[in-house]
């Protein structure tokens, strides 16, 4: 069975941690370092300034890249409807449109309310394209100029720019450096039986399936369920977790576990 930390107890793991190659951040982890309304906001400051401090390399892999990238588009845009909402907002928009981020912009904020971040879905986004394409709002071409205007050149650059705001060091398969910290191969029924023992996402599992096949000494994650599925015996290797996480969701299966 996998082990679950809570960053406070970070000086006491690496004391015992010797010669440490490095680790692997999972995606929410990612994304809390740099979205100050994020539930971990703070954690990830304090356990990214301690992976610092002991000198742990750190590593991301394409599935957290990819991740990021796409939540990195969510907020974004959410950022967007908010602004269309405000009372001296510079958009000129239909009654459809006006009515819909409304409605849009109050469930964000019950999202909010209730610790969940304040992002918009797949399916609000694709509501709201429908109402843009191809009306002419605001100046703008529809949905094609908001494209233009708030994400041309800026996703690929949010990545670049968190690669080395925290030092991040990609897993690039074809490198001949990061195929040497790898002692197995990946395999896909290895990810599949990953995510079947606790109905872990494929992109969760593919984390955890590369985590356990390289030498990496421990996983950090503000993902509860990547914590759960270590904990039911998906990885033999620590993970690391936000105190408030371990602390509301995670202590009593830990203890759980430790008995059995």
């Amino acid at each position: 069975m996998g082990r679950v930390i809570p960053f406070s107890e970070i000086d006491l793991f690496l004391k015992d941690l010797k010669l440490p190659v490095g680790c692997i951040v999972d995606t929410q982890l990612l994304v809390a370092s740099v979205y100050e309304l994020h539930t971990f906001y703070e954690e990830a400051e304090f356990i990214h300034e301690k992976l610092s401090e002991y000198e742990i390399p750190i590593f991301s892999t394409v599935t957290t890249r990819q991740e990021f990238v796409d939540i990195t588009r969510r907020i974004t845009i959410s950022e967007v409807v908010a602004d269309m909402c405000l009372a001296n907002t510079k958009w000129r928009l239909t009654e459809s449109a006006r009515l819909e981020a409304k409605r849009i912009k109050a469930r964000l904020d019950e999202r909010a309310k209730s610790d969940e971040a304040p992002t918009m879905s797949d399916r609000e986004i694709k509501t709201l394209k429908k109402l843009f394409s191809p009306i002419t709002q605001s100046g703008r071409d529809g949905w094609t100029e908001i494209c233009k205007e708030f994400f041309e050149g800026r996703l690929a650059l949010a990545w670049s720019d968190l690669v080395e705001n925290l030092g991040l060091n990609y897993m690039d398969m074809k490198d001949p450096k990061i195929q040497k910290l790898f002692h197995e191969d990946l395999g896909w029924d290895k990810m599949c039986r990953i995510s079947e023992a606790s109905c872990l996402s494929s992109s969760d599992a593919m984390i955890l399936n590369m985590f356990n096949c390289t030498t990496m000494d421990f996983l950090v994650s503000a993902d509860f369920d990547t914590a759960y599925a270590a904990l039911v015996g998906s990885t033999d290797k620590p993970v690391l977790v936000p105190d408030s996480l371990y602390h509301n969701q995670l202590k009593t299966l830990q203890k759980w576990v430790d008995r059995h």
